[in-house]
C-alpha cells in the first residue's frame, strides 16, 4: 500500500483555505462566529461518505467494467482515500476544538456609564 500523499497535501491546502475564509469573514465582522475547521471537517464526512457509496456502486458493476474500475472500487483504495481524508479531520477537530475555547474565553467588553441622567454607557 502505498501512501497517498497527493491527496493528503491537496486536502491540508483545503482545510487552510476553509480556515483562511472563515476568518477573513470573522474579521469583516468583528466577531468570531464561524468556525472554518468544523465546516471542514463536515465536509470531509460528507466526502467519505460519497466516496464510500461510489465505490459499493463501481464494486457492484458486471465483472465485464469491472476491470476498468478495479483500482477505484476495492476496499483497500478506499482505505487509502480514507486516511488521506482522516488525518486532516483530525486536525480540523483539534483546530475546531481550540477555535471553541477561544470563543468562550473571549472578553466581553466593557461597559462604563457616562451619564446618570441619560443613562448611556461607552464601550471600550
Amino acid at each position: 500500500m502505498t501512501f497517498p500523499w497527493f491527496p493528503l497535501c491537496l486536502n491540508f491546502v483545503l482545510l487552510g483555505v476553509a480556515l483562511f475564509v472563515c476568518k477573513t469573514i470573522n474579521a469583516s465582522r468583528g466577531a468570531p462566529v464561524w468556525n472554518g475547521a468544523l465546516i471542514f471537517v463536515g465536509f470531509c464526512l460528507l466526502a467519505i461518505v460519497a466516496d464510500l457509496l461510489l465505490t459499493l456502486v463501481f464494486a457492484s458493476a458486471p465483472a465485464t467494467d469491472r476491470m476498468r474500475y478495479v483500482n477505484l472500487s476495492s476496499t483497500s483504495a478506499w482505505t487509502k482515500r480514507t486516511v488521506a481524508y482522516a488525518i486532516p479531520c483530525v486536525v480540523g477537530i483539534v483546530l475546531a476544538v481550540r477555535f471553541r475555547q477561544r470563543k468562550r474565553a473571549a472578553p466581553t467588553s466593557l461597559r462604563i456609564s457616562t451619564s446618570d441622567y441619560t443613562h448611556s454607557e461607552m464601550s471600550l
